[in-house]
């Protein structure tokens, strides 16, 4: 009696998989695909595409085949979908700290960057951008990384503009002036202050400009302060903006002197002597001689001349007395 093997073998296939994408190209999938036969313990099973194969992204029919020793077979399939639905990861800066620039605040650069498994080129968008101006105080960042599959990451990081810079003063060079009285000169100068926030602001100068200055060296006290600045995301409240405290403002001080010369004495005019104390004789005035000092060497003059006459003439009359 001859035992003839009819049966089909029994085929074993995994329910539909679905797994995530390792790279642009998809992903390598095992699976484990099966066959048992009432006669042939071992029926080969034979599967296309093969388990371990890489597959692409998407969906994809897998046939497989079971065959006994007597060519018995059995056919059957189950699907392979490779998915990206993971989104991309962002590389996103620390939080970033820079000084104010302009009244408007500054101009702030940075890099965010995106990975993806499979899109090799995410598209990253972040508002405020890179470059934008940000005002000052706090300012969050959102950015998102968006890959092809329509995958979105996010994240955020902070951008804070200080204004720690007080302004800048122009003062002038000490100043050397000649009194114009006893009690020193009236001195004026001009000092200014300019911020890279505040603009121009003003100054505060202790003496101040147009003071009488005594004889000496005074030093000059200047101070600017700019204006306290409300920090960027108030003027969202309702609350009114006086109701808000900036802080006080940053602060310049400088110096520079003043020196005041004592004024020069006037040149002595001639002077004549009494009693041994000199007294000064303005020019063209009258000694107490009551005759002008030119008038008195001339006087004196004549007074020796005859008085040497007089001498001359009594010599002569001894002479002849003598004889």
């Amino acid at each position: 009696m001859t035992v003839l093997d009819e049966g089909d073998p029994l085929l074993v296939l995994p329910d539909d998989l679905v797994v995530e994408a390792t790279g642009a190209a998809g992903a390598t999938v095992p699976f484990d695909a099966t066959a048992t036969d009432d006669v042939d313990p071992d029926p080969s099973v034979v599967c296309t595409p093969a388990s371990g194969d890489l597959f692409p992204l998407g969906s994809t029919d897998v046939s497989c085949t079971a065959t006994d020793n007597d060519d018995n077979a059995t056919a059957g399939t189950f699907n392979v979908t490779v998915a990206d639905s993971t989104a991309p990861t962002l590389d996103l800066p620390d939080d970033i700290t820079v000084e104010a620039s302009a009244p408007t605040g500054a101009s702030v650069e940075f890099d965010v960057t995106a990975a993806d498994a499979v899109d090799p080129d995410p598209v990253v968008a972040c508002t405020p951008p890179s470059g934008d101006e940000f005002a000052v105080g706090t300012t969050t960042v959102h950015c998102t990384a968006t890959d092809a599959a329509g995958n979105t990451g996010s994240g955020e990081f902070s951008v804070t503009v200080t204004d720690s810079t007080g302004p800048t003063l122009d003062l002038p060079d000490d100043i050397e002036v000649t009194a114009s009285g006893p009690d020193g000169a009236v001195v004026t100068y001009e000092a200014t202050a300019q911020d890279s926030v505040g603009g121009d602001v003003p100054v505060d100068c202790q003496p101040p400009s147009g003071s009488l200055f005594p004889v000496g060296t005074t030093v000059v006290t200047c101070t600017a302060t700019d204006n306290p600045v409300v920090p960027a995301g108030f003027y969202g409240y309702v609350r009114a903006i006086s109701q808000i405290d900036p802080g006080p403002g940053n602060v310049t001080t400088g110096t520079f002197t003043v020196t005041v010369r004592s004024a020069a004495p006037t040149p002595d005019s001639p002077s004549t002597t009494t009693g041994g104390t000199p007294t000064t004789t303005p020019a063209g005035a009258l000694p107490a001689t009551g005759v002008p000092s030119t008038g008195v060497t001339l006087i004196a003059a004549l007074i020796l001349m005859a008085g040497a006459g007089l001498l001359g003439v009594a010599g002569l009359n001894r002479q002849r007395h003598e004889r």
